[in-house]
């Protein structure tokens, strides 16, 4: 799986089966979020990185932690059941 390392919402992940495509959809994205028309930069705000993970199947879950004067003061997890794949957004968010 592909994603961007600074996206919201898994806006840009995409699922890969191979080296060869993770080049192509690595590529791809950074060209689509550069040139997004509607929102400018969506989701490179921060930067293009890129982070290369195993997908599993099952419910999406959250990560959040809290860190305030190099101090971790909150860690968050949230599940928030099935994904709707491929797009790997949440039921909740309409398209």
């Amino acid at each position: 799986m592909l994603k961007l390392e600074h996206g919201n919402s898994a806006i840009g992940a995409t699922l890969v089966a191979s080296a060869e495509e993770l080049r192509k959809q690595h590529r791809a994205t950074i060209v689509r979020f550069r040139e997004e028309a509607d929102h400018p930069g969506l989701g490179l705000g921060f930067g293009a990185e890129t982070l290369v993970m195993e997908y599993y199947v099952g419910t999406e879950h959250d990560v959040d932690v809290v860190i305030f004067g190099n101090k971790l003061v909150g860690a968050f997890i949230s599940d928030n059941g099935p994904t709707n794949f491929p797009s790997f957004r949440g039921w909740f968010i309409l398209m």
